[in-house]
C-alpha cells in the first residue's frame, strides 16, 4: 500500500478506493442475502474488506467541506442513521444484524460522512468552540485503540463481566442499541485513554509516536 500511495495520483487512489468499497459492500450483501453467490472467505478477502477503511482515512484526511456541503452532509448523515434504525427495527426474512455490519452500505455511508464532517468542523467553528474542537481531537487520538478493543469490550459487557449485562436484544432494539453503543464506546474510550498513558501499553493503543498513519504515509520521503 505504501508503494501504491507514493506512486499514484489522487484520481487513481479514489478509483481504487471506490473499487475496494464496491467489492466489499457487494460481497457482504451476498453473504447475507444470497450466500450461494458469495465468494469463499479467505485471508485475501479479509484484507480487502478492511483495507478500504484504512485507505479512506488517508484519502479523506485533507478533504474539507464548504459550509453548504457540510450542512448537506450532516443532513445526509442523520438520514442514514434513521435508515439504519428503520432497517434494524423492522424484522424481516433478511438477518437484521446486517444493518450493523462494518461493510453494509449504510454503515459505509455513515462512516465516511461522519469522518468528513468531523474533519471539516474545525474550519467552520469559531474560537468560542475551541473546547469542542479539543474534545474531538482527544477522541480522535483514541480511535485506533477503540477500534482495536471495542469487540472485546462488547463481548465482556454482554457477559456481564463487570456486574452489568448489556447487549443488543432483538426484542428491545429501540433501547438496547443506543445503550449498547454508548456503553461500548465509553468503556473502550476509558480503557484506551488509560492505556495510552502507560509506557508499554501505549504502543498497543497507538499512543504518542507509535502508530501514526501520517508518518506512515506522509512521511514517505524519509524511506
Amino acid at each position: 500500500m505504501r508503494v501504491f500511495i507514493q506512486n499514484s495520483s489522487r484520481k487513481l487512489q479514489l478509483y481504487f478506493l471506490l473499487m475496494l468499497f464496491l467489492y466489499s459492500v457487494v460481497q457482504n450483501l451476498f453473504n447475507y442475502y444470497i450466500p450461494n453467490l458469495s465468494v469463499r472467505i479467505n485471508a485475501l478477502n479479509y484484507f480487502v474488506f478492511y483495507i478500504c477503511y484504512f485507505m479512506a482515512g488517508f484519502y479523506l484526511k485533507t478533504f474539507k467541506l464548504a459550509s453548504t456541503k457540510l450542512a448537506f452532509s450532516i443532513i445526509l448523515f442523520i438520514a442514514t442513521v434513521c435508515l439504519t434504525a428503520i432497517q434494524a427495527y423492522s424484522n424481516g426474512k433478511t438477518p437484521w444484524i446486517y444493518s450493523y455490519d462494518y461493510l453494509s452500505y449504510n454503515v459505509v455511508m455513515m462512516t465516511v460522512l461522519l469522518f468528513t464532517i468531523l474533519n471539516s468542523l474545525n474550519d467552520h467553528l469559531g474560537k468560542q468552540h475551541d473546547y469542542l474542537c479539543k474534545v474531538v481531537k482527544n477522541i480522535a487520538s483514541t480511535t485506533l485503540g477503540i477500534y482495536a478493543i471495542h469487540i472485546i469490550v462488547k463481548e465482556l459487557l454482554s457477559r456481564g463481566v463487570w456486574g452489568l449485562s448489556i447487549s443488543i436484544s432483538s426484542n428491545h432494539l429501540l433501547l438496547s442499541v443506543p445503550v449498547t453503543i454508548l456503553m461500548v464506546f465509553l468503556v473502550s474510550f476509558l480503557i484506551t485513554s488509560i492505556g495510552m498513558k502507560i509506557p508499554l501499553l501505549n504502543k498497543v493503543f497507538g499512543g504518542s509516536s507509535t502508530f501514526r498513519v501520517d508518518l506512515e504515509f506522509n512521511g514517505l520521503q524519509s524511506t
